[in-house]
C-alpha cells in the first residue's frame, strides 16, 4: 500500500488496485481514476501545482507535468507492438516511481532496473549525493518535495534524505537505525505535510 500525498489531498493505494481519496487531488486525475472504464491503479505521485503521475494495471499511465517529463516517459516506456499481427513482447523496465519537486519543471523518475532520469533543479545535496555516488543505476524510488526536500533509497537497503524538517528527519534516524529496509516510502506535500510508510 502508498499514500501519496500533495499536502492538500491523499489517495489510499492498496495493493489489490483499491483506493480511497481524502481531501482534495488534481480534478482530471480524480477523472481517469473513476472513469466506468478505469483499470485499476498500480501506482500513484502527487506534486503541487496539480502535478501528478498514475500508472495502471494495463500498463497505460497518465500524468500533468513538464514535457521533459513527457520526453523521458516516451523514450523509456516502450509500449507493446504489434508486428505482423502479432504481438510483441512487453518492456520489462517499468516505473518505480516519480517524484516532483519544487519547480514546477522540477522531476525525478527510478525505473524498475534501478535506472533513473531527472530533469530541473535538484537539492544541491542531492546532485552530490548522486555524483559521489557514480550516478550508479541502483535505485528503489526518489521522493521530492515542494519545499526541496527529498529522500532517496537505494537497492541495498540505504536510505539518505534532506531539506527536512526536524521531525521528519528525527523519524527518518528512529527508523532507519539498525534497519534502514524498514522504510517503504515517504511522500512530502505542502507546508511540512508527509506520509511515511515503513515496517516495524
Amino acid at each position: 500500500a502508498s499514500i501519496p500525498t500533495n499536502g492538500n489531498g491523499c489517495v489510499v493505494l492498496r495493493e489489490n488496485g483499491a483506493f480511497n481519496i481524502v481531501g482534495h487531488i488534481p480534478k482530471n486525475l480524480e477523472e481517469r481514476l473513476f472513469r466506468d472504464d478505469a483499470p485499476f491503479p498500480e501506482y500513484i505521485s502527487l506534486g503541487s501545482s496539480d502535478r501528478y503521475f498514475v500508472k495502471f494495471d494495463d500498463e497505460t499511465y497518465y500524468f500533468h507535468g513538464p514535457p521533459s517529463l513527457s520526453r523521458t516517459l516516451n523514450k523509456r516506456m516502450v509500449k507493446k507492438q504489434k508486428v505482423k499481427g502479432k504481438k510483441g513482447a512487453k518492456n520489462s523496465v517499468s516505473i518505480a516511481s516519480v517524484a516532483f519537486g519544487r519547480e514546477f519543471d522540477d522531476f525525478f523518475v527510478v525505473f524498475t532496473d534501478g535506472s533513473w532520469e531527472c530533469d530541473g533543479e535538484l537539492h544541491e545535496e542531492l546532485d552530490k549525493l548522486l555524483n559521489d555516488r557514480g550516478n550508479r543505476d541502483d535505485l528503489v524510488w526518489v521522493s521530492l518535495g515542494p519545499d526541496d526536500e527529498f529522500c532517496l533509497k537505494a537497492k541495498n537497503g540505504r536510505i539518505w534524505w534532506g531539506g527536512v524538517s526536524d521531525e521528519i528527519s528525527e523519524l527518518l534516524f528512529d527508523i532507519t537505525d539498525g534497519n534502514e529496509n524498514e522504510v517503504d516510502y515517504i511522500s512530502f506535500g505542502v507546508d511540512g505535510s508527509y506520509f511515511l510508510t515503513h515496517r516495524g
